[in-house]
């Protein structure tokens, strides 16, 4: 018969006790139980919280089975073959996009209106490539992800303007 393990060890500080269940409360000191945080759907890691270094665990569910002990390592050391890449291309692009942009309408249109619309999209050009070029890691994923920016980042961003 096949078991999973109530046991578990944080490879992060070495702490051991008991995982999360039914049975543990008001059973286990609080102080000894690493409490379940779920599973991440992308990987499949099911998710601890180590009681005493408050780290959160990432314990592959195929390696528990028939052991006397879990090891949960920090979730950030799990990458399981996925990169995280960077977003630092997202500004450079969109500064090309309206470089292209401004050279059509400055080689294909005439008149006064191509000069404010070519120099408003000539600047935010300039403003997308430094930031690509120039921000830092942070910076970058702050202002491509759906996330609200910092105010360190709006500040950092309307100096670069």
């Amino acid at each position: 018969m096949l078991m999973f393990t109530r046991e578990m060890k944080c490879g992060a500080c070495g702490f051991e006790g008991k995982v999360e269940a039914h049975d543990t409360v008001n059973v286990v000191l609080e102080s000894q139980i690493f409490m379940n945080l779920g599973k991440d759907s992308s990987t499949g890691y099911l998710h601890f919280s180590c009681p005493s270094c408050n780290e959160d665990l990432a314990v592959d569910p195929l390696k528990v089975i028939s052991v006397k002990q879990m090891v949960g390592y920090p979730a950030s050391y799990k990458t399981s073959g996925i990169v995280k890449h960077s977003n630092r291309h997202v500004p450079i692009i969109w500064g090309i996009a309206y470089l292209v942009i401004a050279a059509f309408i400055f080689l294909k249109f005439s008149g006064w209106w191509t000069y404010i619309v070519g120099g408003i999209l000539l600047m935010l050009a300039w403003v997308s490539i430094k930031t690509g070029l120039f921000a830092s890691e942070n910076e970058i994923n702050e202002l491509t992800e759906s996330e609200p920016v910092s105010e360190e980042t709006k500040k950092r961003f309307q100096e670069r303007l």
